[in-house]
């Protein structure tokens, strides 16, 4: 496996103390006892500092179902603003379920006008479906090499154990270039993810400075927080001790003029009412009983 310049040019100052690990798949050969992996496989003597650093696994993100929040209802597949002819039969079904359906005060009636409304659409059209989107990233083309220069050695490994003292000379110059190719291209590897995670970081800046400069600031704050002395003086300049005590006549006061209008008090018109709703826009959110203003606008 051939190496490109770009793969190693200017990393020689990110190196994280490689200089004190051993050489070779066994620095004393024979002799030292071969450590068990968990997976099953020996690790030699002066591969463990190697070893516990992770290889570059593939980005997964964690499992993304969408929370509900409680009482919401879900958004029904209503139709096309052109299809008038249904929008009108519907209208109509509706205005019998509601004559025969609503009783009693008004109170009650409101609450259930919401239900009955929801129900029936909801029967009717049915409810949107959230596709589950898989966020699984392929890996790249230096992710591919580092696994398989991974699997390469430990091939070499278990060659190393198995072969005999001719070979074992062989086979330990192979694994010390596998080891540097290795450690160069995780070394690039960190460079290119440190380069993007700062690139995310400063889109996020420029999105919203101030949310941004808040997630790096704030801190997570545990225990309780006590300060006597503060609350104290901040007590006493701005309470009152009299606050309960009723205040007396306040002597002459001005009267204002008699109001010439009447204020009207009676319930809202339904022209009134047409005029909010044809006001709203059709792609509002609904709200929590799931009716949005399309339903309004296209059943009046």
């Amino acid at each position: 496996m051939r190496q490109g310049p770009s793969d190693c040019a200017g990393v020689d100052g990110e190196s994280r103390g490689e200089n004190h690990r051993a050489e070779g798949p066994n620095v004393a050969e024979g002799e030292q006892l071969i450590v068990e992996d968990p997976g099953g496989e020996s690790t030699p003597p002066g591969c463990e500092h190697e070893e516990s650093r992770p290889s570059s696994l593939p980005a997964t993100k964690p499992d993304q179902t969408e929370k509900r929040e409680p009482g919401r209802k879900c958004n029904i597949k209503w139709l096309k603003a052109s299809e008038v002819a249904i929008w009108q039969k519907l209208d109509s079904d509706l205005s019998t379920v509601l004559e025969h359906s609503l009783r009693g005060k008004v109170d009650k009636k409101l609450n259930l006008f919401g239900d009955i409304l929801y129900e029936e659409c909801k029967a009717r059209f049915g409810v949107l479906t959230n596709k589950q989107r898989n966020y699984s990233r392929a890996k790249g083309r230096r992710e591919t090499e580092i696994d398989s220069m991974v699997q390469r050695r430990r091939q070499l490994r278990r060659r190393w154990r198995k072969s005999s003292e001719e070979e074992r000379e062989g086979l330990k110059v192979l694994w010390n270039e596998v080891k540097q190719k290795l450690a160069c291209m995780r070394r690039v590897e960190r460079i290119r993810k440190r380069r993007k995670r700062k690139e995310k970081e400063r889109s996020s800046f420029l999105r919203n400075p101030f949310r941004h400069a808040r997630q790096l600031l704030e801190e997570k704050q545990s225990g309780r927080l006590e300060a006597t002395k503060e609350v104290e003086h901040i007590r006493g300049q701005y309470s009152d001790p009299v606050e309960k005590t009723p205040l007396g006549t306040s002597g002459y006061v001005p009267r204002p003029p008699p109001p010439t209008t009447q204020f009207d008090s009676s319930p809202p018109r339904l022209s009134e009412v047409r005029a909010v709703v044809k006001k709203a826009r059709s792609a509002s959110a609904p709200g929590p009983n799931g009716i949005p203003y399309k339903l309004y606008k296209n059943c009046p």
